[in-house]
């Protein structure tokens, strides 16, 4: 199920769902399938505050230890910024992101831990 749907012109556009997937248009109306997620992700990403002024929390739970990175993308899909975390115990992870250099919009925090992949979005306002 989709959730948000946004085009920045013509043919470029994005679609979120739940579970975290992203679907983008960049042609003109051809679907691809680039950064879709798996929508039965075991990884819950929680953001505060959502929206935000210049630093929000990123906060998930890793059921068994391993390597944990965090992505950032703006609207248009391009990489913001890379949290490499390393390896990392399990339980709750807390991350601060400053993105206080940045312009307001929307952004997407994307998680990578072993085999799971999770998604959400965020809204950067001043």
């Amino acid at each position: 199920n989709l959730t948000s749907v946004w085009f920045t012109d013509l043919n470029n556009g994005w679609a979120v769902g739940y579970g975290g997937s992203i679907l983008n248009i960049d042609n003109g109306g051809l679907v691809s399938a680039k950064g879709i997620t798996n929508p039965y992700s075991l990884i819950d990403i929680e953001l505060y505050p959502n929206p935000f002024s210049s630093v929000t929390t990123i906060e998930f739970e890793l059921t068994k230890p391993g390597t944990a990175i965090i992505n950032i993308f703006n609207q248009l899909g391009q990489h913001v910024e890379i949290i490499d975390q390393g390896n990392l115990q399990t339980g709750k992870q807390k991350f601060v992101w400053n993105a206080s250099g940045l312009p307001n919009g929307i952004y997407f925090v994307q998680v990578r831990a072993g085999q799971e992949i999770a998604t959400r979005k965020v809204v950067k306002m001043r």
